[in-house]
């Protein structure tokens, strides 16, 4: 069966193409899988074996918290939910642009029986968020979709085709689900998707090993050394994270790693 990775990098107020340079090297240093890159912009690196072109992704707008104060975006994420029937592999790890690796502990999961696996928990750096969150205090659990494992089968053909219908009704399921409606996240769709098609329950589905370590957008990303460790400040102290994926969604901070 073929295996690699796919990341989606649609450009707007940040450059995500250079970030999903930058996650595309790391992955292929740690999995040696190839990768394969969804965007809208022109590309010229050659980190990626295989580029798709889309132009028709729609767009919305969020406030963004950073280190530096609060700024206003367009975001692109709608593109995603397309992902298996894009995807050139018999198995996938979809991964965002932001998604970091700096080791190799997500390889395994190509040589189990898991059809579908994400995360359920994270891990913030900064200790602020619960591991466990839901889509409202009286929802569901969240399923993340930063990192989506999945093979060509029956199962994550559903749950990609059910993602897509929970976008058209979006406001219906918010309604349901009990969020607000005023942008579309991948991860509450997957999260619906998940326990709707497995039978209305949090232990029918695969999870990744571990958790999401996480460095959010308003903690300050001030090194990346030798690709292995990523030192960062928050609420007026450093630390590091050695060794470890690390989903970062500072941004602009980490715009200057990027090359």
């Amino acid at each position: 069966m073929t295996k690699g990775i796919l990341i989606f990098a649609i450009n707007s107020t940040f450059d995500y193409l250079s970030a999903a340079e930058f996650a595309a090297k790391q992955a292929k240093k740690y999995l040696h899988l190839p990768v394969t890159l969804v965007t809208n912009a022109p590309v010229t690196s050659t980190v990626f074996d295989t580029v798709i072109t889309i132009t028709d992704d729609s767009s919305t707008t969020r406030n963004v918290i950073t280190s530096t104060g609060t700024s206003t975006t367009q975001w692109f994420n709608e593109s995603r939910i397309r992902a298996y029937d894009l995807s050139p592999y018999d198995q996938t790890l979809l991964i965002d642009a932001d998604f970091f690796m700096f080791n190799n502990s997500l390889a395994p999961i190509f040589d189990t029986d898991s059809e579908i696996a994400c995360y359920n928990e994270i891990n913030d750096v900064t200790s602020t968020y619960p591991s466990q969150i839901r889509l409202n205090e009286i929802s569901i659990p969240m399923q993340w979709a930063t990192v989506l494992y999945f093979k060509k089968c029956p199962l994550s053909k559903a749950v990609f085709d059910f993602m897509q219908l929970i976008k058209s009704e979006w406001k219906y399921y918010s309604i349901l689900y009990h969020f607000r409606n005023h942008n579309f996240r991948n991860d509450f769709a997957l999260s619906i998707a998940l326990q709707v098609l497995t039978g209305y329950s949090t232990s029918n589905f695969n999870r990744l090993p571990g958790k999401l370590h996480s460095i959010f957008s308003d903690v300050d990303v001030i090194s990346v050394n030798d690709n292995t460790e990523v030192v960062y400040a928050w609420n007026q102290q450093v630390n590091k994270i050695t060794g470890t994926n690390i989903h970062c969604m500072n941004k602009t901070a980490m715009e200057k790693f990027y090359a």
